[in-house]
């Protein structure tokens, strides 16, 4: 007994482990979303998502995930080619390596970065250190073409009126012209770092080419969240549209919950209340939560069976 014990336990102890590492972010999203669902009038809620245009919302989300995955498999082969130039790929094998992470994708970014990576060394023999710097040298593409509309939005007057979003906004903005400023400085304590060493190293011009080669993908996520909330009666102007919806995307990819859900409700429902009809705050918000859980869902729903689609094509192949 003494003997078996200790195994026991340990293997016990392992598994309790992993279980609350794979719920406590759903954990997570189920307590920001009773949070949020509690701050607006249930039976709002409830009549504004009764009458969501799932049907309208299912036929523009299934047209625009099928451009943004192209928009996105573009981007990543740019930004492949200008990170590891002795490495081509070409973007029917980045779409082989990435459809199949967009699984992973629906966890956080995070995760479906890192699938990306692993099917670029399983595939094709990237080292992973070059796969990471390779996606890192994407994602800041994708941080500093993010940043350029929120600016857009600053400079036409859409400033939020909470002090701290103003603050907020203010700083996503400015971001993009810090980054550009310490690309042409490089300073050592920046350019040495193994994650950011592919951004540097690419220099102004190639980070420009991924940052534009970013430019479709960004451009075709606003345009389907605007669309979105048109259909849901909320009129958003693209100077503020182009100030608050990349600051709800930077906020949904923090990796406290599974694709951002909650934090995105959250992000929404705060940004973009004022636009929404309604003769309360309390229906308002409503609105906007209801669009928020609608494309959410659908969304996951569509991502999830573009990777199915990708894993399915990789066993074929493997």
């Amino acid at each position: 007994a003494r003997a078996i014990m200790p195994i026991v336990t340990g293997g016990t102890t392992a598994r309790v482990r992993r279980l609350a590492r794979a719920t406590a972010p759903w954990l997570v999203a189920a307590a920001i979303l009773a949070a949020v669902a509690a701050s607006v009038d249930r039976a709002a809620l409830a009549s504004a998502l009764a009458a969501a245009p799932i049907a309208a919302l299912l036929g523009l989300m299934a047209a625009a995930v099928a451009a943004l995955v192209a928009a996105d498999v573009f981007a990543l082969w740019v930004a492949v080619r200008a990170a590891l130039p002795a490495t081509p790929l070409s973007p029917r094998a980045v779409l082989a390596a990435r459809a199949p992470s967009y699984l992973l994708a629906l966890l956080n970014y995070g995760a479906g970065a890192g699938g990306f990576v692993y099917l670029l060394r399983r595939r094709h023999g990237i080292p992973v250190v070059d796969g990471i710097g390779a996606v890192g040298l994407a994602t800041g593409a994708f941080l500093l073409v993010l940043a350029a509309p929120v600016g857009i939005g600053l400079a036409g007057g859409a400033v939020p009126e909470a002090a701290g979003l103003r603050w907020l906004v203010a700083a996503i903005g400015a971001g993009g012209a810090i980054a550009a400023v310490a690309l042409w400085w490089r300073p050592a304590w920046l350019a040495d770092r193994a994650l950011l060493r592919p951004m540097f190293d690419a220099g102004l011009l190639g980070t420009a080419r991924a940052a534009a080669a970013r430019v479709p993908y960004v451009a075709g996520l606003l345009a389907l969240h605007w669309a979105a909330l048109r259909l849901f009666g909320v009129r958003v102007a693209w100077p503020d549209a182009l100030a608050r919806l990349p600051v709800i995307f930077l906020l949904a990819a923090v990796p406290i919950s599974p694709a951002g859900l909650g934090t995105t409700q959250a992000a929404s429902v705060v940004l973009l209340a004022e636009f929404a009809p309604g003769a309360t705050a309390d229906a308002r918000a409503a609105t906007v939560l209801a669009y928020s859980l609608s494309t959410q869902v659908v969304g996951m729903a569509l991502w999830a069976s573009v990777g199915l689609l990708g894993l399915r094509a990789l066993d074929r192949r493997t």
